[in-house]
């Protein structure tokens, strides 16, 4: 079957075998030079081969055409069978050399701008996105200045408030310490002077105690008060031990901030009648007589005085919750026996109690002795 070769684009030229080094090739002209075997394209016109650029190939009659781009018609189906069109292209955005961008959705009506000839927006590499501009409206930074300074003020007013009572406490138990290490050492009347504000407690207005008694070491003239410790008391069930003022007379504030006192106006410690001792009720326990309350009948104290040398002993006998009121007309009570009653806020606040508790108890002469070196 004679075909022709050169009209068909689908099938490659016959290529002519390579003759084997240093022989003469069968089809080589006469007069050709023998050796190195030469393109099968050597002697085409125009000299058709790969020396020949390409922009010239096509024109070159020797050359075999190329392939067509487009695909060769469909020939017409069979009759009953249905005749599909061909596969629609659509736009999914451009395409770079043979390969096609992927995640572009197909747009109608208007191409990608990549497609008609726009370059691609340059990535900003490395490089921070502008702030936008401050909105017209907006809060102005001085008002925000003034907020910031305004908190930083009332956070310090908080921690001032906070800090100073447990800086003032910390002082008070300094100085109590103080006083019970001197008496220990030398079982003596202890007469110290202290400034006025120096461990300030809150709620010490007059009539504290609800007793019509003016303070006269608060004298206006001075700015330090002389106080003077006559001994110590002790309550085992509560587990204080608190140093014993003697207070001026009046209601001494400044006393009862370190200690107990015992008030001048009434009997006095081993002697016949009621011994009146006040203390402050801290909210911090054990704290001077803020677990008052916990001392029922039956408990035992004592005091260790140093005017007479002697340790007292006491046996708790009653307790009491009375209003302010009422103070007066109990602690003017007459007794022929040794008695004391100690006397405190009740309940204990931070500020002024309305209410007194007072414990009462009766002197133990057997179990009186020398105060222990």
């Amino acid at each position: 079957m004679n075909q022709n070769y050169s009209q068909d684009p689908y099938r490659q030229p016959y290529r002519q075998p390579s003759r084997r080094p240093g022989g003469p090739s069968p089809n080589a002209p006469q007069g050709a030079p023998q050796g190195r075997p030469r393109s099968p394209y050597g002697s085409a016109p125009n000299g058709a081969g790969r020396e020949v650029p390409r922009q010239n190939r096509s024109a070159n009659p020797g050359r075999v055409p190329p392939r067509p781009s487009a695909p060769a018609p469909r020939s017409p189906r069979p009759a009953g069978q249905p005749n599909y069109q061909p596969r629609q292209q659509s736009n999914h955005g451009p395409v770079y050399g043979s390969r096609r961008t992927q995640g572009h959705a197909p747009q109608t009506g208007r191409p990608h701008p990549y497609a008609q000839g726009q370059d691609p927006a340059p990535r900003n590499k490395g490089k921070h996105k502008k702030s936008a501009p401050p909105k017209k409206g907006g809060v102005p930074k001085w008002l925000l200045i003034t907020l910031d300074v305004l908190i930083v003020v009332i956070i310090c007013f908080a921690l001032y408030f906070i800090i100073k009572p447990k800086i003032e406490e910390k002082n008070r138990d300094n100085f109590k310490q103080e006083l019970l290490d001197e008496f220990e050492k030398k079982k003596q009347v202890i007469k110290v002077n202290v400034p006025k504000d120096f461990g300030k407690v809150t709620g010490e207005p007059d009539e504290v105690f609800g007793l019509d008694f003016v303070d006269n070491t608060m004298d206006n003239t001075s700015d330090e008060v002389s106080l003077t410790y006559v001994g110590r008391l002790s309550v085992p069930k509560i587990q204080v031990v608190t140093p014993l003022a003697a207070m001026s007379n009046g209601v001494d504030y400044v006393s009862l901030r370190f200690g107990a006192g015992l008030h001048p106006d009434f009997a006095g410690i081993g002697e016949p009648g009621l011994s009146c001792v006040f203390g402050h009720r801290f909210l911090t326990s054990g704290k001077d007589f803020n677990r008052l309350d916990e001392v029922v009948a039956g408990d035992q104290f004592y005091i260790d005085y140093a005017p007479t040398g002697k340790r007292y002993f006491y046996s708790v006998y009653d307790q009491v919750i009375i209003d302010q009121d009422e103070l007066p007309a109990r602690v003017y009570e007459h007794f022929d026996d040794d008695r004391m009653v100690l006397i405190t806020c009740h309940p204990p606040v931070y500020d002024v109690s309305t209410e007194r508790l007072l414990v009462y108890a009766k002197a133990e002469p057997d179990l009186t002795i020398d105060i222990p070196d």
